[in-house]
């Protein structure tokens, strides 16, 4: 199949910014250009996401506001409407995997809320995320408010782990990444498994 990003069109780019979703979309209202804030990351942390003029609109009105920001190393401008392009033939990609209803509550990224479709309309529904913002923040603390106090993070590296540290600040809480780039990949999964045993989660270790 074809790569997401040779589905959208040209000169995408994102940018994170060091500061909150409501001041960014406040500086974004000056922009006459299609920037959109595609990750609601955490309260210090949203990433833009639009052509690339646009962004380098964006990033020069970020240093005259004084704010941190820097260019992410990715294809395209993923979660805006320049890869809009790409939900269909996504759709296409992932209506040939065979979907079942969650066995666990799952939260999706374009409502912040667990998925509530149909099993036939899950391919859609995840498709179209591509092309819409990622409300993180706001997943981490709908989680929260449902009860959940251990965050795992499952993947390469830890950046969500740390994200989740800042969104939940003093409130008690573990987060804990399966992987770190600083530290040998066993050892520290293997880490983070008797963190989470010792934490009191009884875990199916075989």
């Amino acid at each position: 199949g074809e790569r997401l990003d040779t589905l959208g069109q040209p000169e995408g780019e994102m940018l994170a910014v060091q500061t909150d979703a409501p001041s960014m979309k406040a500086l974004l209202a000056q922009l006459d250009a299609r920037v959109v804030l595609a990750n609601d990351n955490a309260p210090n942390q949203v990433v833009l996401s639009g052509p690339a003029e646009g962004i380098d609109a964006a990033r020069a009105l970020c240093e005259q506001n004084d704010l941190k920001a820097r260019l992410l190393p990715v294809a395209t401008a993923f979660h805006s409407s320049v890869v809009s392009s790409a939900v269909t033939p996504f759709e296409t990609a992932v209506s040939k995997v065979r979907c079942k209803s969650p066995i666990v509550t799952t939260y999706a990224n374009r409502t912040a809320e667990p998925y509530n479709v149909p099993v036939a309309k899950l391919a859609n529904e995840i498709a179209t995320q591509l092309a819409h913002p990622v409300r993180f923040r706001e997943i981490v603390e709908a989680m929260y408010q449902d009860g959940a106090r251990t965050f795992v993070e499952v993947g390469p590296g830890s950046v969500l782990t740390t994200l989740v540290g800042h969104i939940l600040g003093e409130r008690s809480h573990q987060a804990v990444s399966l992987d770190h780039k600083s530290t040998n990949s066993t050892v520290h999964f293997l880490s983070a498994i008797g963190a989470i045993c010792v934490s009191g989660h009884e875990l199916d270790l075989a």
